[in-house]
């Protein structure tokens, strides 16, 4: 597998509009204007993953000059290439590309807040997907565009406490969600309990 750092924003617009918006809910991605901004702040990392000269996957990332982790943004792989181990080859070079940092944030959608069941099950697959593969579950809980996800670390060289995982989250989403907006969704929100179906 091959992996291509994308340093282009045409080439990011063209993963965002052929991709990302079939492989995710629309209140769940940012404006384009957003990752625009943040790759020209040298903030924001995209990859694409290839076999042989294929697009089988692809990976956008923050990441803080002097952070210590990065969030994982969004990762999708292509629907032809699921199911058939790909993602897991996958994280492996996440911990390769990110190997000066203490890990990997990741959001995954809270399963507590689905609307149905299959939903919950998909939601219970991608985090059960995530701790296979090392991710630790947080216990922070936040709500963020109006969209409850709970939060998963992948530790790559040190495994962090609950609030340096909670201040590295705030450096991170304080370089893309308005102070006005943060301050109203901190990411030290009481877990949610509520089951919606």
């Amino acid at each position: 597998m091959r992996l291509q750092r994308i340093f282009s924003f045409e080439q990011l617009k063209e993963l965002y509009e052929k991709e990302a918006v079939r492989d995710f809910p629309k209140e769940e991605l940012k404006p384009l204007s957003t990752m625009k901004c943040l790759m020209e702040k040298d903030l924001y990392r995209a990859f694409g993953f290839y076999e042989q000269e294929n697009l089988c996957a692809y990976a956008f990332f923050v990441c803080l000059p002097k952070g210590q982790t990065a969030l994982l943004d969004y990762f999708a792989v292509l629907p032809p290439y699921r199911s058939l181990g790909i993602g897991s080859k996958i994280l492996s070079l996440f911990i390769e590309i990110h190997k000066d940092l203490f890990g990997i944030l990741i959001e995954v959608e809270n399963p507590k807040f689905s609307s149905t069941k299959e939903e919950k099950n998909l939601r219970e697959r991608r985090i059960d997907f995530y701790e296979r593969n090392g991710a630790l579950k947080t216990e922070i809980y936040l709500s963020l565009f109006q969209v409850p996800f709970e939060i998963l670390y992948l530790p790559i060289s040190q495994t962090l406490t609950k609030s340096s995982i909670q201040k590295e989250l705030t450096n991170l989403y304080s370089a893309f969600i308005p102070e006005q907006y943060w301050k109203k969704r901190g990411c030290e929100k009481s877990p949610m309990k509520k089951e919606r179906f």
